[in-house]
């Protein structure tokens, strides 16, 4: 079981020490947000509790969710969470059209040549350009995709890490020992998973919008993480993974290289701290983070802020913090946003001016809130 323990300070009163709990560092969406996301990442798992209990006994069933849970706690802390866990957005790929095209040609020359794949989807780095899985199934998968691919890197620097200390030691009984052990490496190692049919077991959606298990083949390749799923039906074998293999290897190292190159020319740095979520596709964007990180009070005002919006379905909310800072949150078309401005001495209406000019820059005339 996992405890939430509200804060304390201990001050002085009538000469006696006393501890005041700090009830508000806690908020019960957050905690409730962070309940709801552990539940989906274990549906996408495992389906739901009772199909579980209808195939397994209870032992069997709880050694289940002890695993799983404990794993997830390790990864996601519920002691640390903001807008951000409630919206459980994703971040996609500022890619121009060409670019864009490009993607959308390699998928489709996927599914062409291989007619079972249900769905696809493409990340670079951490973010996504292109996801063809249901919105129901988005959020809890890329949760997911980043977890797998994380662990994977971990396994793959033991691994080198081992390998190499392997190498150093019997280098004087074999001088060929490091082109041999190139030579052995598994021709499967851009696919993650175990065996020479490397897959997971995901429940979703299929074409008809019925949750089902399907096959999940992750193919990773210079930065480029591309998912596809299967039915459960498919049968695999090496010939399969070979032919994707061969398929995907130059057209996906080629499209890695023009998006890096297209991304390092656009990297400006954020002039102002904001935070922006499309609900229609889960996009989020924000420059809260690094140097414009923002204190826990302000992270904290924006989730009262949001519940307020959504509560009173208001379309603009102006606070201003103990801390002076401003926060301008505006909810319209589907979208939602909170830019934030520390003048200690502004007025509301150069507020105002400001945020507006920021809201055009980023976001144009997305909002109906003006």
């Amino acid at each position: 079981m996992q405890t939430v323990a509200v804060g304390w300070i201990q001050r002085e009163r009538d000469s006696t020490p006393v501890r005041e709990y700090q009830s508000e560092s806690l908020q019960d969406r957050v905690l409730k947000a962070h309940l709801i996301n552990a539940y989906k990442r274990f549906k996408l798992s495992y389906f739901t509790f009772s199909s579980l209990l209808e195939k397994k006994e209870i032992t069997e069933v709880k050694n289940i969710l002890c695993s799983f849970f404990e794993e997830y706690l390790t990864n996601n802390s519920v002691f640390l969470g903001n807008i951000l866990t409630l919206w459980c957005g994703v971040s996609f790929l500022p890619l121009d059209k060409q670019s864009f095209l490009r993607i959308h040609c390699v998928l489709s020359l996927l599914q062409a040549s291989f007619p079972s794949i249900v769905h696809t989807a493409f990340m670079y780095r951490n973010d996504f350009a292109w996801c063809g899985f249901s919105l129901e199934d988005f959020k809890p998968l890329s949760q997911y995709l980043l977890f797998r691919l994380s662990r994977s890197q971990q396994q793959d620097y033991y691994s080198s890490s081992c390998s190499s200390a392997s190498q150093s030691s019997s280098l004087s009984s074999s001088s060929n020992s490091y082109s041999n052990s190139k030579q052995n490496v598994s021709r499967y190692s851009r696919f993650i998973g175990e065996g020479s049919t490397p897959s997971d077991i995901v429940y979703i959606q299929d074409r008809t919008s019925k949750v089902k298990p399907h096959h999940l083949v992750i193919y990773v390749l210079a930065g480029v993480s591309l998912c596809m799923s299967f039915p459960a039906s498919e049968k695999f074998n090496t010939s399969m993974f070979d032919k994707l293999g061969r398929l995907l290897e130059s057209r996906i190292s080629q499209l890695a290289s023009d998006i890096g190159e297209q991304l390092s020319k656009k990297e400006e740095p954020e002039t102002f701290r904001y935070i922006y979520h499309n609900h229609m596709n889960l996009a989020t964007k924000s420059s809260i983070y690094g140097v414009n990180e923002l204190p826990q009070e302000t992270m904290q005002t924006i989730v009262d802020m949001h519940s307020d919006l959504v509560s009173n379905n208001s379309l603009e909310l102006v606070v201003k913090t103990s801390l002076d800072f401003w926060v301008v949150g505006r909810s319209g078309n589907g979208r939602e946003s909170y830019i934030v401005v520390s003048h200690k001495n502004a007025n509301l209406v150069e507020i105002s001016e400001e945020v507006n000019k920021m809201c055009e820059s980023k976001f144009g005339s997305v909002f109906m809130a003006d």
